[in-house]
């Protein structure tokens, strides 16, 4: 049996990936994303300063386009999301 080490990122991608098909697969779909508690998880890490100065250069041009705040923390859950989706269609994720 293959031990699977990425289990909690299948479970968050199966989720995320996840298309309710019918009115009760929806309907229990948003029941089970309310009842279930999400956590913030809180990260601390370093990055040279011409890259957080061009991420925040990215995140006010995208902001002025948008008309609405868009932060580097947006940018780094889509990306992140990017990522976890990527790994789902691979069979060995990174």
């Amino acid at each position: 049996m293959k031990t699977n080490h990425y289990s909690i990122y299948n479970e968050e991608i199966e989720e995320l990936a996840h298309q309710p098909k019918g009115v009760l697969d929806h309907f229990v779909q948003k029941v089970m994303r309310k009842l279930s508690s999400s956590v913030d998880l809180k990260y601390l890490f370093t990055v040279p300063a011409s890259d957080y100065l061009r991420g925040e250069l990215f995140c006010t041009d995208v902001s002025e386009a948008m008309e609405e705040a868009f932060t580097q923390r947006d940018l780094i859950s889509i990306l992140l999301d990017d990522l976890l989706f990527q790994a789902k269609k691979k069979e060995q994720p990174l």
